[in-house]
């Protein structure tokens, strides 16, 4: 049935050629299932949902690669990419394999691992990077819920392939997140390396092999080399939070390795150095993440008139009881229009339910569960709040995406939470504020985007 879904697409949406494209998806689904069925925890309700979400991944993918190419006149070649970072990552990897023209500054990031990519297929196609894309962002879910695994192992009475189950379930239901593996973003391939990132630090944690685990925080290391350098100091921040002392001191000279390693690859091969960028936040200058997207142009256009990204970094502090508003609330579920020509699913992203109802759960874990739960998932929030709190800091709550590879770090207690029945009449009480108060949150957002407040 799943295969037949995928044909059939491929026919409605015509594009990339359909028995090619279609045997790439049975080998993401031959990878995956392969992947899945290593793992101890496997179940018939995993295995549904792994299904469920690489069928959609794939009918996803195919339509937007028609969005691209056959629908706007184009070939597989020559995809049509209105949005600003699928179009410089496009444009950097034909430049790698020299068919490119003039570009504004080189990366030896994402779009020369899809020059790789299109190198080892033989021609210049948009299909298998999009087939490996999709195929990353299903394998990215399955180590995700693993950490929840690791996190809650003796902590709960449900199984492990129960935790893993609802753990996979979660994400895939996060629009902002799953939707990223039918467009041409890096955001699938980030959220694996900090997938592997934690795992690795919680199987340190427990006294397992180490070997694995360095092996697995290499390979994070690499993708976030790749990806997103600015990565390293949240990796930093999580070995502190995660590894005891006495394991810290043996991994301590790997770390340092992969650190130096990082920064240096940021340093000398990218135009525009992460680590330089990261710098001006304590300096006045005028850059700044608040790029101009229509939907958040008019809080951007309000943080910026108020200094935020030119004056000391102590305003960004003043700001921060909004910027983290923004930014929990982002992406606000209306305005779907202004992003449909990126790509047909783009829209999807703003469905963002799953990511509040998750956010809630969490919340009540922090008012009501932080001082009887577990450790390592106090640990893990920790992780996640500094991080989240920085993000915002730094980026003024305007790019909220940045946020996402956390999700595998907050899940474990959302299902902490729903895996102890003691907490279900004060969880039933606190959803009724709660929901209350985001909807009352989205409606003031609603307002002020389509009024003069902030004008």
């Amino acid at each position: 049935m799943a295969l037949a879904l995928v044909v059939a697409t491929l026919f409605l949406f015509p594009a990339a050629q359909w028995w090619s494209t279609t045997l790439a998806f049975c080998g993401v689904w031959g990878l995956v299932a392969l992947a899945y069925r290593s793992l101890p925890c496997s179940n018939v309700g995993g295995w549904w949902t792994l299904l469920i979400v690489t069928t959609l991944t794939a009918i996803g993918t195919i339509i937007n690669i028609w969005g691209w190419t056959t629908a706007v006149g184009r070939s597989t070649a020559e995809p049509l990419f209105t949005n600003w970072d699928m179009l410089r990552y496009w444009e950097e990897a034909l430049w790698w394999m020299g068919k490119g023209g003039q570009i504004n500054s080189i990366q030896a990031g994402y779009g020369a691992f899809m020059a790789a990519v299109l190198w080892i297929t033989g021609g210049v196609s948009i299909v298998p990077v999009m087939v490996i894309n999709s195929l990353v962002s299903v394998l990215s879910i399955i180590v995700a819920a693993k950490v929840s695994v690791l996190a809650l192992d003796q902590f709960t009475s449900w199984s492990r392939a129960k935790v893993h189950t609802w753990a996979m379930a979660i994400i895939s239901l996060t629009a902002y997140y799953s939707v990223n593996g039918t467009v041409l973003l890096k955001e699938s391939w980030t959220f694996l390396a900090m997938a592997m990132c934690v795992w690795a630090f919680l199987a340190l944690r427990q006294g397992q092999n180490k070997r694995l685990p360095l092996w697995a925080l290499v390979g994070a290391v690499v993708i976030f080399a790749v990806c997103r350098p600015g990565f390293i100091f949240i990796m930093i921040i999580g070995a502190v939070c995660l590894i005891p002392w006495a394991t810290f001191k043996r991994v301590l000279p790997v770390l340092i390795a992969l650190v130096v390693f990082i920064v240096a690859f940021d340093i000398t091969l990218r135009e525009n150095a992460w680590f330089g960028l990261l710098g001006k936040v304590f300096t006045h200058n005028e850059y700044g993440f608040a790029f101009g997207t229509a939907g958040r142009e008019k809080y951007e256009e309000f943080i910026i008139e108020h200094g935020y990204f030119s004056e000391p970094a102590i305003i960004r502090v003043i700001f921060l009881p909004l910027t983290l508003g923004v930014q929990y609330l982002s992406p606000l579920p209306f305005n779907f229009s202004y992003i449909a020509d990126m790509a047909i699913t783009m829209p999807l992203m703003k469905l963002s339910y799953v990511w509040y109802l998750t956010g809630g759960v969490v919340i009540f874990y922090l008012l009501r569960v932080w001082r009887k739960g577990p450790k390592v998932v106090n640990l893990m929030l920790l992780w996640a709040i500094i991080v989240y709190v920085c993000l915002a800091f730094y980026t003024g709550g305007t790019q909220a995406r940045y946020t996402v590879p956390l999700l595998c770090l907050v899940i474990p207690a959302a299902l902490y939470v729903l895996s102890h029945r003691q907490y279900y009449t004060a969880l039933r009480r606190w959803a009724i504020a709660y929901v209350a108060l985001v909807a009352v949150a989205l409606a003031a957002a609603y307002h002020i985007q389509h009024s003069n407040i902030l004008m």
